[in-house]
């Protein structure tokens, strides 16, 4: 598992990080991914990682979690591009002036300013603002869910971004196509919490998004993108688990082999209860025409 320890700076056109090893997230326990930024701290800015002086980055599916700074717990932007996607930010806490989890910031004036672009990522249970554009900063956001901070809004401050569509954002709807404002119905499975449950206004709510997911799942797995880092863990009520075409005792078997497995394969909890146990075997042993 690639662990940042940090906090991680960059400066210029140069970011600086320990390399990922690559991992199976299957085979991580609950609540651990293969790229986290966890339990680093700052006094002032940038808890997790702090960019600076028109440094670029780009962030893929990485955990922040239990960051703390004064502001930008997890993540500092000052004068900076940087994308974040597919990510999970949790548990940040700041306590200093903005008290924002992630902070984009530019000093005004002239010279450069920031922008930051997220996308799919799940922000939620974090100490105050969940994200602080700062001054005239902005960026693109999409398919994000914010939800359960200290602070319940979206974003605070004189920034705006550019465009925001297909986002669940707690107690205001974001000005754009396909934002929403209703309670993501998060779940705990066997990897974690808040992934979605069946039946999420967040599920299959954007018609474009980028893959994989936080655990390497490919999206979209329905019909169209879910919101958020994690696509819908579960089969939700799919009886052909092996996409032969039809429910027949192969499928029956498959589940029965991942009976009370806590390694078991998403697309075998039918009943999404986060196990595969009788309940799921029933349901597709019921849908078997032999």
């Amino acid at each position: 598992m690639g662990l940042l320890r940090g906090p991680t700076e960059g400066s210029g056109d140069e970011v600086r990080s320990p390399q990922a090893t690559a991992c199976d997230p299957n085979a991580l326990a609950a609540n651990t991914y293969c790229t986290e930024v966890r339990g680093n701290s700052a006094a002032d800015l940038g808890g997790g990682i702090f960019f600076q002086g028109e440094s670029t980055g780009s962030i893929a599916r990485t955990a922040f979690i239990a960051n703390t700074a004064a502001t930008g717990s997890a993540l500092e932007l000052y004068d900076a591009t940087v994308s974040l996607q597919n990510s999970m930010v949790r548990d940040n806490v700041a306590s200093g002036v903005n008290k924002s989890t992630i902070h984009v910031y530019n000093e005004g004036g002239a010279g450069p300013t920031s922008t930051f672009d997220a996308q799919h990522n799940t922000i939620v249970n974090n100490s105050q603002y969940g994200i602080f554009y700062a001054n005239t900063t902005g960026g693109t956001f999409d398919n994000n869910v914010v939800w359960g901070n200290t602070f319940l809004g979206f974003v605070t401050g004189g920034g705006l971004t550019t465009t925001a569509t297909c986002n669940d954002t707690q107690t205001s709807v974001l000005t754009g196509a396909g934002n929403i404002s209703s309670d993501p119905l998060f779940i705990t499975t066997a990897r974690g919490d808040y992934h979605l449950k069946p039946g999420s206004p967040a599920l299959d709510a954007c018609a474009a998004g980028s893959s994989p997911d936080l655990d390497a799942i490919s999206r979209p797995r329905g019909v169209q993108y879910d919101m958020g880092a994690l696509e819908l863990w579960c089969a939700s009520g799919v009886t052909d688990v092996n996409g032969s075409g039809k429910t027949d005792i192969v499928d029956v078997e498959r589940v029965a082999g991942d009976f009370l497995d806590a390694g078991y394969l998403p697309q075998h909890d039918i009943n999404c209860d986060g196990v595969v146990d009788l309940g799921d075997i029933m349901l597709v042993a019921a849908a078997w025409t032999p």
